[in-house]
């Protein structure tokens, strides 16, 4: 095989890699709903609070699996992926007073459901276990009201 044609190949299969990436990046934050919230909520100052690296959820049909650092501070919440991810997905903060949840079973256990007041039809589903962890850092009687 000719030399110049694999460095083309190769090439080739790295530019249709790094698209193909892009495009499920992009597609999983626009059917997710993250796109919508970012249009209000993008962060665009480091955040200072409490940070839980390494969290799960699920956002509209995103699951994002182990791949988000949530941090909370007497404001609100932030959301960030791991950053191979946030070319599609920038970091979020929401104001707990933006917020509205309701617990919900699950197929083994509990899940608190949030809901976003100006962004109604985007929702979220964050583990107990996260949720606990949450509202205990945020020192803030408005994170998470619905858990006693």
């Amino acid at each position: 095989m000719n030399p110049m044609l694999a460095y083309y190949y190769t090439a080739l299969l790295l530019a249709v890699l790094v698209g193909a990436w892009l495009l499920l990046g992009w597609l999983s934050s626009l059917l997710g709903g993250w796109s919508k919230l970012a249009s209000r909520y993008e962060l665009k100052r480091p955040f200072t609070g409490k940070t839980f690296p390494t969290r799960s959820a699920m956002m509209g049909m995103t699951r994002y699996a182990s791949c988000l650092t949530m941090g909370v501070n007497q404001e609100g919440l932030y959301l960030e992926v791991f950053i191979w991810m946030r070319i599609s997905h920038p970091p979020l903060f929401i104001p707990w007073t933006d917020m509205i949840g309701k617990i919900e079973d699950s197929w083994l256990t509990k899940i608190l459901v949030l809901t976003f007041k100006p962004v109604p039809r985007v929702s979220m589903e964050l583990p107990m276990n996260t949720v606990l962890e949450l509202k205990e850092a945020a020192h803030n009687s408005k994170a998470f009201p619905e858990i006693a």
